[in-house]
């Protein structure tokens, strides 16, 4: 982001301030070359994730759809999707983008991992699916992890201090930039040409910037809080204790219109965006959209609903809130430009993809100021490279290189052959158990699918008195694979618990050597991802890769005089 050198005063006698047009101007130059590599692959990922939804549209054809009257109800989208597949579990429901997109219903396969089905908004008939993964997934992933580590999050939002200081000292150290903002010198050369260019993208692009720089800052002070406290704050929402006694041991939970119709009667003025179920019997279902406060997320305004009874819990709305409070649900739009439609955009993808090309035109002019000094790629060059070179040039191709591996953690794995140990009461309820591959697999129901399973986590507990902590689990769905540990008996002691305190017990004999067939089988739950996301994701990661090669044959860090 170095560019060529302005007119620049003598720092004169005594020490020169950190604040002069020539430290600025050197510091600028500095994080350029020594972070300039990692910020451009943050940039240019980011003007990508703006049109990831779009993207998917254009890679896969179960997207698109042509408008065809009026739009089916969300009961019959989702009918439509359990009718497909009716041994999923359904997590949310998207409506379409606008008018030319499917719904998108994401449902959770046996494997416990995720998949998507699309369905005509129109007709309500299931156009196809794929698995978790999808161009917009990459990007996300991509854009705030760099494929690499949970750090990635401290890492990617760390770079808005580097950023907005970027931008503000190229200003500073500029005098009267603002008169020559139209200005390209396409006769004095490639170097002043490119100075120009340089100046241009960062005086038109310096609002954008800002605005990405400071949304950038405060995801950084959001995950240090989140991270400082240990966790997210408890959610106010749960269900009270007495009102999940009163629905009973197996209530069913509401219709989906019945839903969305209640959560439309609170808040009348609220276009709905998306409903997402509840994850365990104690949680609500939570209807997201937008309604009169501009420049919010969908989850500024909800409402929660008890997923049994349709009953209003709580409604939430943007237009109420206090300042902070909005701040943090307006930094995602603010961030992706997500708040116009398409144009919207489209204009922030163009003012997005002038910062990775700020900082290219910048490295080629550092490039060019000092070639005279090392006309070639040399080890004395390499020699100069600072800790902060090499260390943004490792974690950029470290993104790029584990980037196709990041995506399998979304592809169905192979799962152990679980043997059927029966099914067993368990107070109210049924709970059937397999065994394979060194686990137990539980699945509470209560023999009917029109019922869910209304209690809080159960507990393990081995015949001479160890215990067994369970994974997260679904009210209404399983418990996850539960490890057996070497102390195991033969006999595993389950415990489910009801709302009002009352407990349940099954002993359920399980001899270990049928938990020890190792032999695996991937379950057939679709494809794991489109040929179209390939089309995309390999010239994108190959730009990458080739932008990597060139920072390291062409810009390769910061030059000084050499002697």
């Amino acid at each position: 982001m170095n560019a060529a050198s302005p007119d620049i005063t003598s720092a004169g006698p005594g020490r020169e301030s950190w604040f002069s047009r020539k430290r600025l101007f050197q510091i600028h130059g500095w994080l350029g070359m020594s972070l300039g590599s990692l910020l451009f692959v943050i940039c240019f990922s980011g003007a990508a994730a703006v049109l990831s939804h779009e993207l998917d549209w254009l890679a896969n054809p179960v997207i698109r759809v042509q408008p065809a009257g009026e739009v089916a109800s969300w009961g019959r989208w989702l009918r439509s999707a359990q009718d497909a597949h009716p041994d999923w579990r359904p997590r949310w429901i998207t409506a379409p983008q606008n008018r030319y997109f499917a719904a998108e219903i994401v449902m959770e396969a046996p494997s416990g991992l995720w998949r998507r089905v699309y369905v005509n908004p129109y007709t309500a008939q299931v156009q196809g699916g794929t698995s978790y993964f999808n161009i917009q997934r990459f990007l996300r992933d991509f854009h705030r992890l760099l494929n690499i580590f949970a750090g990635g999050l401290f890492l990617v939002a760390s770079f808005g201090f580097v950023l907005l200081f970027s931008v503000v000292s190229g200003l500073l150290f500029y005098k009267n930039f603002w008169r020559n903002l139209f200005q390209l010198r396409f006769h004095k050369g490639p170097r002043a040409l490119w100075s120009d260019v340089h100046r241009l993208l960062g005086t038109w692009a310096f609002l954008f910037a800002a605005i990405i720089a400071v949304t950038g800052i405060w995801y950084f002070i959001e995950y240090a809080s989140f991270y400082a406290n240990g966790a997210a704050p408890a959610s106010p929402l749960r269900i009270a204790r007495d009102r999940l006694i009163a629905h009973g041991p197996s209530p069913s939970l509401a219709d989906v219109d019945t839903l969305l119709r209640n959560a439309q009667k609170a808040y009348p003025d609220l276009t709905i965006s998306s409903l997402h179920f509840p994850i365990t019997s104690a949680d609500p279902a939570l209807v997201y959209g937008q309604s009169a406060a501009l420049l919010v997320r969908d989850r500024a305004n909800t409402v929660a609903l008890d997923p049994f009874d349709a009953s209003v819990l709580h409604v939430q709305r943007a237009d109420r809130m206090s300042l902070g409070e909005r701040w943090q649900d307006s930094a995602d739009p603010l961030h992706f430009g997500d708040f116009a439609g398409l144009p919207g955009k489209l204009l922030w993808s163009l003012f997005g993809l002038t910062l990775p090309a700020m900082i290219l035109s910048g490295g080629y002019l550092s490039v060019r100021k000092s070639r005279p000094l090392v006309r070639d790629f040399t080890w004395r060059r390499v020699r100069r490279w600072t800790i902060w070179t090499w260390a943004s040039l490792a974690i950029m191709g470290a993104s790029v290189y584990y980037s196709i591996p990041a995506a399998t953690r979304y592809k169905t794995p192979a799962i152990p052959r679980y043997a059927s140990h029966g099914t067993h009461s368990i107070g109210p309820w049924r709970v059937s158990v397999e065994a394979g591959g060194h686990s137990l697999r539980l699945r509470f129901h209560c023999g009917s699918p029109d019922c869910q399973v209304n209690m809080q986590s159960p507990t393990l507990a081995l015949q001479g008195g160890h215990s067994l902590k369970p994974k997260a689990w679904a009210a209404y769905w399983s418990a996850a694979a539960i490890e057996i540990p070497a102390a195991y008996n033969g006999v595993v002691k389950i415990v489910a618990e009801d709302w009002a305190g009352g407990k349940h017990a099954a002993a359920v004999t399980v001899p270990r050597q049928s938990l020890e067939d190792d032999v695996k089988a991937v379950p057939g739950e679709g494809p794991f991802t489109g040929f179209g996301v390939w089309v995309f994701l390999i010239p994108f990661l190959l730009i990458l890769s080739a932008i990597f090669v060139a920072w390291i044959g062409y810009f390769g860090g910061p030059d000084r005089a050499l002697p």
